[in-house]
């Protein structure tokens, strides 16, 4: 109930090595590595208990829930799906034997999304007896997780870093973009149009702005104990597993943010100075001329009038104008973006 003063009120010892887990309604749904799916009653967290097990018949890897089914990556056999109408007897019901190591899942609307190590699968699960690939896409890095909002599918892909895929059509998912987030990128939560990214050794949190998700900007960083591994987020706050510690962190200041105040146009660069000066002042209010207070800029850059690719040139805090220099321009006119982001 406070995020600053967590404590253990209750555990069960499972076999095995636990992974991954969903929760939906009083239960927890364990992915149990070689122990395949445990469920867990939780409805006294001081006390839980276990409820049903199905032994999978590889690995579980991972688990996402839709409805009464549970989605498993089963490492080397696999999609199983798993009825889990009854938590008492848990049984498959559908599997799809995929060519690689299933590490990852998530589920939205009619798909899965099975994540390999260097491949992400979509899988028409409509007919949960019968799936069927419908498309898939290769990732450069080594793949861990995957989250899926919208119409993309975010991968932590180790580290090459964070991976945005297109899947707005299955049958053709592409990858946007690939983030270099510092450390090895290996586990990732959308919440809205920000990416949640637990960095490895070193690498802390890591927060990212996806609104334009062909140029994702990193917007905050936080150091981390150890080995940051696994995340979660609740409300404004973020919970990161890293090796032996849990660690809450308050987010409230991008978490809960309003739609930025946006446009664009040219500026000029003076040779001189070695500055580009953007050609108006910054932002003092949204699209409803209410005032407001920028928390921090964002611009974007392009070297030509298609506007096929921008290029983050700066961030830029308050109360420093949105002036910046940048050596590595030689262009003597550029067209630009700028967002002003508050919260």
């Amino acid at each position: 109930s406070d995020p600053s003063n967590m404590f253990e009120v209750g555990q069960y010892a499972l076999p095995g090595y636990s992974v991954n887990v969903a929760l939906s309604g009083n239960y927890a749904y364990v992915a149990n590595e070689n122990d395949g799916l445990r469920i867990l009653d939780v409805s006294n967290p001081f006390a839980p208990n276990l409820t049903g097990s199905y032994n999978t018949p590889g690995s579980a890897n991972d688990i996402a829930l839709s409805g009464e089914l549970a989605f498993m990556a089963d490492y080397g056999s696999g999609l199983r799906i798993v009825d889990v109408s009854s938590a008492e007897v848990p049984t498959e019901i559908g599997f799809y034997d995929s060519p690689g190591f299933a590490v990852g899942v998530d589920v939205e609307g009619l798909y899965a999304y099975l994540l390999e190590f260097h491949v992400l699968r979509v899988i028409d699960v409509s007919v949960p007896a019968d799936p069927q690939q419908v498309g898939s896409v290769s990732i450069d890095g080594y793949c861990y997780d995957l989250d899926v909002e919208g119409d993309f599918a975010c991968v932590a892909a180790g580290p090459d870093g964070l991976s945005v895929i297109d899947i707005s059509n299955p049958a053709s998912p592409t990858v946007v973009t690939t983030l270099n987030t510092q450390g090895s990128c290996e586990d990732v939560r959308v919440i809205g149009s920000i990416a949640y990214v637990s960095d490895g050794m070193d690498g802390g949190l890591r927060m990212i702005d996806l609104r334009n998700p062909a140029i994702p900007v990193e917007i905050a960083h936080y150091e981390s104990r150890g080995n940051a591994k696994s995340l979660a987020v609740q409300g404004c706050v973020a919970y990161l597993a890293d090796g032996s510690n849990l660690g809450s962190y308050d987010v409230s200041a991008f978490a809960c943010a309003p739609p930025a105040a946006e446009d664009s146009g040219s500026y000029q660069y003076d040779p001189e100075s070695g500055i580009y000066q953007i050609s108006w002042p910054p932002f003092e209010a949204d699209s409803n001329g209410l005032p407001i207070e920028v928390d921090y800029y964002v611009i974007l850059g392009n070297d030509s009038a298609d506007g096929l690719v921008w290029d983050t040139l700066a961030i830029i805090f308050p109360p420093n104008p949105p002036v910046f220099a940048d050596s590595a321009l030689t262009e003597e006119r550029y067209f630009y973006q700028i967002k002003a982001v508050t919260h």
